[in-house]
């Protein structure tokens, strides 16, 4: 299990803000010089179980104790699978995942529902679904087996139907071998 605690600015006090929960024992974790992406490193079992190979999570993270309202967990390598997670949208609204290429310069407000930080002419629907009883979406996304997608970037936004409500994150992923 993973605990990822930020300290509040406005209350100096410290919050747990995410907690990953993994099939086995964490062995190493690092977190990027940008406080937005922690990676652990390990084990499908208990450590002091033999074998079972290991593994390398990366997990979007926002820094403060106001999270993020779109992040997602996984490695963006070929053949994998990315997990998203959109909160703070009408519970049981329509949803969907938005990913482009290109972002758009500049960002188009929509008054009402947002800022679209994505190319309009270039994005494509990655996932579909409802918002829970919590209000949020969850999605999955594989990585298309398509070693000429390596080193590519995609941008990644979500956008709740009812009302319309994009989300004030949005990601970029580059995919890795």
């Amino acid at each position: 299990e993973v605990l990822v605690y930020a300290k509040d600015p406005t209350a100096s006090t410290w919050g747990r803000i995410y907690q990953y929960d993994l099939p086995g024992s964490v062995n190493d974790v690092d977190l990027s010089a940008d406080g937005t992406r922690i990676a652990v490193a390990s084990k499908a079992v208990h450590m002091q179980i033999g074998g079972s190979g290991g593994r390398l999570d990366t997990f979007h993270i926002s820094p403060t104790v106001a999270a993020a309202d779109l992040t997602w967990e996984g490695v963006p390598s070929i053949g994998s699978t990315l997990y998203f997670r959109h909160t703070g949208l009408t519970p049981g609204s329509a949803a969907q995942l938005l990913v482009s290429a290109e972002l758009a310069s500049p960002p188009l407000s929509f008054p009402g529902t947002g800022t679209l930080y994505l190319r309009r002419d270039r994005i494509t629907v990655a996932a579909i679904g409802n918002a829970d009883q919590n209000g949020v979406f969850t999605s999955s996304v594989v990585i298309q087996l398509d070693e000429s997608e390596i080193g590519n970037t995609y941008y990644v936004q979500s956008m709740g139907m009812e009302p319309s409500q994009l989300s004030q994150t949005w990601l970029s992923i580059t995919i890795q071998p």
